[in-house]
């Protein structure tokens, strides 16, 4: 996966289109319960010392996203790796549901009557610094009444429950807009509590659209132990149903993930740190792409998204280490899974999407964890001996075109250097960068744009 270099983030850009709401409600019904008794803390995930940064910040009280926040990544998105632990009650529909606050959704708005001290607790997957922290309460629903007024975030880096020291504290307008400040302290850590203490006089309900972070974050590492069998939660109990009728299996080798859902059509992709960028299959859908997002090893997120945005998200709790059966992946169970996707794209399709090859941070340095994927690579070529390849780099359009297409070349040029360490013959291979030029999925959400980051494999 070609991951995220110079940061570029224009907010403005986070606004959803208005028909979504419909989507969500037909989807889910009043189904609000999505991240119901999270784990009330969790265990420090390893970290390596590589880091997404971002642009030093402004001082000033209040600054202009478009000018402040072009040049930054959204640290506190579920596309990034966040997740919600701790969020307010709430028994409205999707489209109002507390995950919208990380999520490339609508809005939170809060349960009627329930307007003051609505908390959140945010876990980010690796040790995070935030330098300035952004609102949104653009939006067209109710009345400016609504918008959230007086703000507390608190970090942590001890647990979801301790340890929280004040890094901002203010007023937001009462005016639809976006909004950016710097932090009063920048501290180190893994845990972000937000309090949203009132709104601008509205006794019905209390709302936010979407909330930002920037500054840096050491990248996780890879999680291992993910294969196994995840059961949907229950949105009205918040627990694993009973019922196996659901069930998700996952079968992770180092970087590569594969499954399928209720036994029918299939995913495979690849993990950057706990976010796994997806294609899968369903035969009454078509094919699309996904996410997965793993908190630790026991809950999971499966973000699937159809043509040009957001379609269906859904929560599971790992039940156990075993895998059942995914019919449309030939020897899913004992065969070398990954190489075999591999094989089968190029074989159909001549191309191959590869997530899970992933780079430090603004750099065309390989990352150990890569090694695995590549390997498989590596083994397909010397059995297919008559095939040759073509290694293409893609990126999203963060960072503007000339940025990307350097980056895009370097990165594919060093793929193509460790598959001929490997014993593949230069001669069979070659490599091109096309920057931002193909992308995948739009690049308006941090979903799409975490999507047209990859490598592709063409036959010649």
């Amino acid at each position: 996966m070609i991951q995220k270099k110079h940061q570029t983030f224009d907010l403005l850009t986070m606004r959803t289109n208005l028909i979504l709401p419909l989507i969500f409600i037909i989807s889910f019904g009043s189904a609000c319960s999505f991240l119901n008794k999270q784990e009330e803390s969790k265990t420090n995930n390893s970290n390596s010392s590589v880091e997404k940064s971002n642009e030093n910040t402004n001082n000033k009280t209040e600054t202009s996203p478009e000018a402040d926040l072009s040049k930054t990544e959204n640290l506190l998105s579920l596309a990034s790796g966040a997740y919600l632990v701790k969020k307010p009650e709430c028994d409205r529909a999707f489209d109002h549901n507390p995950i919208n606050l990380i999520f490339d959704g609508q809005m939170w708005r809060s349960d009627e009557g329930k307007v003051t001290d609505q908390v959140f607790v945010i876990e980010t997957p690796g040790e995070t610094v935030l330098k300035k922290v952004g609102f949104d309460t653009n939006h067209i629903f109710y009345t400016t009444e609504e918008n959230a007024k007086d703000i507390l975030l608190e970090a942590s880096n001890t647990s979801a429950d301790s340890g929280f020291q004040k890094i901002l504290e203010i007023s937001l307008e009462q005016e639809s807009k976006v909004s950016s400040f710097p932090v009063s302290a920048e501290i180190p850590a893994r845990w972000f509590r937000l309090t949203v203490k009132n709104n601008h006089g509205s006794a019905s309900a209390t709302a936010l659209k979407r909330m930002f972070g920037y500054g840096t974050q050491k990248t996780a590492d890879v999680p291992n132990n993910l294969t196994g069998t995840y059961r949907e939660i229950d949105k009205e109990t918040g627990k694993a149903k009973d019922s196996d009728s659901g069930d998700l299996f996952v079968k992770q080798d180092g970087t590569t993930i594969a499954g399928c859902w209720r036994e029918n059509g299939s995913f495979s992709g690849g993990l950057t740190g706990t976010v796994a960028n997806l294609n899968w299959e369903q035969p009454d859908v078509g094919k699309n792409t996904g996410l997965m997002v793993f908190a630790g090893n026991k809950k999971l997120v499966f973000w699937r998204l159809k043509d040009e945005g957001f379609w269906a998200l859904e929560e599971f709790e790992k039940v156990n280490s075993e895998l059942g059966d995914c019919p449309a992946i030939p020897n899913f169970k004992g065969g070398d899974t990954a190489k075999s996707k591999i094989e089968k794209e190029l074989e159909d399709a001549g191309r191959a999407v590869i997530y899970g090859i992933n780079f430090d941070f603004n750099s065309d340095k390989l990352r150990d964890e890569s090694k695995i994927v590549l390997d498989k690579i590596a083994a397909l070529l010397k059995e297919k001996s008559d095939w040759k390849m073509n290694i293409e780099g893609h990126t999203d359009n963060i960072g503007g075109d000339a940025f990307n297409q350097t980056l895009s070349e370097k990165r594919a040029a060093a793929v193509k250097n460790y598959l001929t360490n490997a014993g593949i013959d230069a001669s069979r291979l070659s490599s091109s960068g096309l920057g931002l030029s193909k992308p995948l999925a739009p690049n308006e959400t941090e979903a799409g744009r975490a999507q047209n980051r990859r490598v592709e494999l063409v036959k010649q």
